[in-house]
């Protein structure tokens, strides 16, 4: 949008983002953000059901910005409370001045001030959470909603252009194009708007002069790594029509005034058509004239046509400002890069006297000079802050306050893939679309999804074109440094296993049966769990089973030997499982690296105590959940015994499992177990995530042993 007026006008860069719902990565949306470059952010509500953490990491962001909450930030909240400071509360305090309802925020640097709208609307002719907003604001119907704004709306300082922030837009003002939003906010349209808005909007233009830009929420949505967004257009007052609504709202406004407004509105347009018409013939002619100075540029004397007095002609190079982020439109050959007409480099002469250059700082004299970024340049001066080579190129690009070759710019900041190393390409919208892993943040092409690219079986990553995962017997795919602390075979996991016996009697839950370890290989795992008559397996790929049926399993007797990417000459051996307890064996499957392995085992030795020490049937999410805490907690105990000890000798000599002991894990081990804590604790499954969520809560407030106490008594998790 056009910020002032007059010869004051300048560009302002504008993001919008609303109706979040809980969807906010913070590291890559702010990221995006930052890229963008951007003059303002505008957040129109609706961040979550009262999620004070994420609108307190919306605050928190570095750049200008204005807030205003949404009927779903104060979803629970029916009233404030004199004792009780509760999450609407915990928001506003977060935003603090950033927060724009009933008020006006200036930002003096781009000469635009921010008037709020109603805060908690859900739009349509009735207040939402009434006694919220009579408390906290003193508004009490919606009439005196509007006038709230009114008064704010008069608080802008002289000339600068006013943009109204609201969660809901108005209603009753048009649909066609060119009306004030474009689309019309009533309940037949999907949406109820704020009459208080037209109310308010019709005032302020009638008596201020201004015309009111609408920002309202919209749907943001970040998903698989693209960013769906959609650029504020200028508006224009025209024609604005009524509903019974609005009517009834504004009946206690003079109707001269917005005859009045309306007639004037019209009038500027047909002003502003007819100055559009002249400005393209005089762009035409600018356009011409700028490609016979291009060509003068080659000469070595200045050229005499249009020279100013000192003989200097002014070459000026058009800026150009990048874009960044999960999906953005990049620099265009020729063109601009928020997709508006192609800059040329327009004639501009100086009068004479002292200029000095912007580089050297020296004095230019008679011969050829460039004015851009606010300066003038020698045009060797003029040099890209990535290759420090001169620009002589017909555009540049910008990042900060920083020129660029369009080439070096591309390069510096166009992202690439992590997988094919090449840009990644845009998508049908001319947009820069990628896919990023949630924890890992490996940036790819989205068509490496459907191309066949394999994962990692432990860490997920996609395999990069330059490194080869190895293959397993099996069909899964392992990266090396997983592979590098791969338990291969049932011997090879018994000292694992001992570790594992240890932590459980360290928490005063022994197993006192013997109950054989197997590695056994995928298929292996598969037939194992079909002979199983109990058990609730709802991963989608099982990589532990406790069993407590008779049956003979084909367990791994001697690891693999590795032949260039595969593991070839695994060697196994039929182990006939005989039913002595109430558990016949766990099993493991092989490959995987210990602190994977060794959160699996931990999760089946749990479902082992709980059958010896005769517990009920227990619901899936009931029984998964203890055994995902206790797997948990035994990840935990690892990060934690690997950050407080030294790191591993380079000279050791020991083999991989040795080398990955407590004190000797590597950097990628650490990043590691954090991934499979992740894991854990985001699973959006019922018996697996909300199962560990709902057991984790209750160990964190009763304790492990009286949650486990409860669990035998009701089977249930204590709340």
């Amino acid at each position: 949008m056009d910020s002032a007026s007059g010869a004051g006008r300048r560009r302002v860069r504008i993001a919008v983002v609303g109706d979040v719902h809980n969807d906010w990565a913070l590291e890559e949306d702010s990221k995006a953000l930052q890229f963008l470059q951007l003059d303002l952010v505008l957040f129109t509500g609706d961040y979550g059901n009262e999620n004070v953490e994420l609108v307190k990491s919306i605050s928190d962001l570095q750049l200008p910005k204005a807030a205003i909450l949404g009927n779903h930030d104060c979803w629970h909240t029916h009233q404030f409370s004199e004792k009780k400071v509760d999450r609407v509360r915990l928001q506003l305090a977060s935003l603090g001045e950033q927060h724009v309802g009933y008020k006006c925020l200036d930002f003096p640097s781009i000469k635009l001030s921010v008037v709020g709208g109603r805060p908690f609307s859900s739009g349509g002719d009735r207040l939402f959470r009434p006694k919220l907003l009579s408390k906290c604001y003193g508004v009490n119907d919606i009439a005196g909603s509007a006038k709230k704004i009114y008064d704010a709306a008069a608080g802008a300082p002289e000339g600068h252009s006013v943009v109204l922030l609201a969660h809901n837009g108005p209603t009753g003002l048009g649909s066609r194009m060119d009306d004030i939003c474009g689309r019309d906010w009533v309940p037949g349209g999907g949406d109820h708007g704020d009459p208080d808005n037209s109310y308010c909007s019709i005032a302020s233009w009638s008596n201020m002069g201004w015309l009111t830009k609408f920002f309202r929420g919209s749907t943001h949505n970040i998903s698989e790594g693209q960013y769906h967004s959609r650029p504020a257009e200028d508006a224009a007052w025209n024609e604005p029509s009524s509903s019974p609504v609005v009517t009834d709202i504004l009946s206690e406004f003079n109707n001269e005034d917005i005859d009045h407004a309306i007639a004037l509105s019209l009038s500027e347009e047909e002003q502003r058509k007819a100055k559009t018409i002249d400005k393209d013939m005089h762009l035409e002619e600018d356009e011409q004239l700028a490609r016979a100075i291009q060509e003068s540029l080659n000469v070595e004397s200045p050229p005499r046509r249009n020279g100013s007095a000192n003989g200097g002609t002014t070459y000026h190079l058009p800026r150009e400002t990048g874009h960044g982020g999960n999906a953005y439109q990049p620099p265009r050959e020729n063109g601009s890069a928020n997709g508006g007409n192609a800059y040329h480099p327009l004639p501009f002469m100086f009068s004479s006297g002292f200029r000095a250059c912007a580089g050297c700082h020296r004095e230019i004299g008679h011969g050829r000079f460039l004015s851009c970024m606010g300066a003038v340049w020698h045009p060797e001066c003029f040099r890209c802050h990535a290759c420090s080579q001169p620009i002589y190129d017909y555009e540049f690009s910008m990042s900060g306050n920083h020129p660029y070759h369009k080439t070096c710019y591309k390069e510096q900041f166009h992202p690439k893939c992590d997988v094919c190393k090449q840009f990644i390409p845009t998508n049908m919208n001319g947009l820069i679309e990628y896919r990023a892993h949630p924890f890992w943040l490996q940036k790819y092409c989205p068509s490496h999804e459907v191309d066949g690219t394999p994962r990692c079986c432990s860490c997920e990553r996609m395999e990069p074109r330059e490194s080869r995962y190895v293959l397993l017997d099996d069909g899964r795919k392992l990266c090396l440094e997983c592979l590098d602390s791969a338990v291969m075979d049932t011997n090879e996991c018994q000292p694992l296993y001992l570790e594992i016996q240890e932590f459980y009697e360290g928490l005063n839950m022994k197993v006192e049966q013997q109950v054989p370890l197997l590695l056994v290989e995928r298929q292996a795992l598969n037939e194992a769990m079909e002979g199983e008559k109990a058990g609730h397996h709802h991963l989608p790929e099982t990589r532990g089973l406790c069993l407590s049926e008779e049956q003979t399993v084909s367990t791994i007797l001697r690891r693999p030997r590795m032949a260039g990417n595969k593991i070839m000459g695994m060697i196994t051996e039929p182990y006939r499982l005989t039913r002595r307890c109430e558990v016949t064996a766990i099993l493991i499957l092989y490959g995987l690296p210990r602190l994977l392995t060794g959160s699996i085992l931990a999760h089946e030795m749990m479902h082992a105590w709980l059958r010896l020490k005769g517990y009920r049937t227990l619901s899936p999410d009931v029984e998964e959940g203890i055994c995902q805490v206790l797997a948990h907690l035994w990840i935990e105990s690892e990060i934690m015994a690997g950050s407080g000890s030294s790191a591993a000798s380079s000279s050791s000599g020991s083999s991989s499992s040795t080398s990955s002991k407590k004190g000797g894990r590597s950097q990628f081990e650490h990043k590691l177990g954090d991934f499979f804590k992740h894991q854990i604790e985001t699973d959006t499954s019922m018996a697996y995530g909300e199962g560990f969520r709902a057991g984790n809560r209750a160990v964190l407030q009763y304790g492990l042993k009286r949650t486990l106490e409860h669990i035998r008594l009701t089977g249930t998790f204590p709340f």
